[in-house]
């Protein structure tokens, strides 16, 4: 009899055991959803460590939802000026790179912050920055910073010959369904001793690891993706490539962590009183305004400032 907690992995196709239940998704980035979406189940991979959402959207689904939020999400003249600490450890990868001319490629690469701000705070490097991006008005905003738009996905960069020294996928990994074919895309662009850049949510960041199925990054429900130490060295062995660097990293800026786990503390305790019996028999399946029912699936958030994503480097040998 086939075991109902085992499921195929989307990325090795190995068993994959199930770890909980994810709370239900209402909203997509405040967006409500016509009816609750299914939230799925948060499953790891025995064979090669990736943790996944099942049933999830899909590719396509996650895409659609995407283009359906306002131009205004994209304008660039509402870019960060501060740079994010993932930039922060960017720099200082890149930095360590042997030659002084880099070409970067930015995937999903929004409105081009993160590449415009690569150029501006490493003048010791000549860069010459490119991005693939699905949605058509963050990628106007970032031709606008001076990104040459590949296409939208990374399948429309055809790989006739390796063409960049940097490959990065910030806050991308997370909504690829499949991590393998992901990295082999991404090695058959990259030139011999190019790397590849990864930062993602962390399965084994501390916080995961303990709230696990519960954590407000796993409700999201276009996070379907959970990347972790030991599925990063699957990937490398499966990809011909070599994991240089796995570390642990605040995501965000830290000045804004307190005001953050302040915001998530109110969300979680609004969360919990969406969620409660009485309550929940009254509002039940009911459309609320967009930020409640975002609040409604926040799941479990933590209140400490700890590493909560990781930095992963992938080198291909010279």
């Amino acid at each position: 009899m086939k075991n109902k907690h085992l499921v195929s992995c989307p990325s090795c196709g190995g068993n994959a055991h199930k770890i909980g239940e994810i709370p239900p998704a209402y909203a997509f980035l405040e967006i409500p959803f016509e009816e609750p979406v299914n939230p799925g189940s948060l499953y790891c991979c025995a064979a090669c460590s990736l943790g996944f959402r099942y049933p999830c959207l899909s590719e396509a689904e996650l895409i659609g939802l995407y283009n359906r939020l306002d131009d205004s999400l994209w304008d660039g003249g509402r870019m960060e000026t501060a740079l994010r600490n993932d930039t922060r450890e960017i720099i200082a990868e890149l930095e360590k790179l042997p030659g002084k001319a880099l070409d970067v490629l930015d995937v999903c690469c929004y409105n081009g912050l993160l590449l415009s701000n690569l150029l501006r705070h490493m003048p010791q490097k000549t860069l010459r920055l490119f991005g693939v991006e699905p949605s058509s008005p963050a990628a106007r905003q970032a031709e606008k910073l001076g990104v040459s738009i590949l296409g939208s996905t990374l399948s429309d960069v055809q790989p006739q010959e390796p063409r960049f020294d940097v490959i990065i996928l910030v806050d991308v990994f997370e909504h690829i369904i499949n991590s393998a074919a992901l990295l082999r895309q991404a090695a058959a662009l990259l030139r011999p001793g190019g790397v590849v850049l990864v930062v993602t949510g962390a399965l084994d960041a501390p916080f995961l690891s303990q709230a696990r199925h519960m954590a407000h990054y796993i409700a999201l429900p276009e996070h379907v993706s959970f990347l972790s130490q030991k599925h990063a060295s699957w990937l490398a062995a499966n990809s011909h490539l070599q994991l240089t660097v796995y570390r642990l990293i605040y995501h965000g800026q830290l000045s804004d962590y307190t005001r953050w786990r302040l915001k998530s503390l109110v969300k979680s305790v609004l969360s919990s009183l969406l969620n409660a019996g009485p309550v929940k028999s009254v509002v039940g399946k009911r459309k609320l305004p967009g930020p409640l029912n975002t609040i409604r699936a926040a799941g479990t958030f933590d209140f400490r400032v700890r590493p909560d994503h990781a930095l992963a480097v992938w080198s291909k040998a010279l």
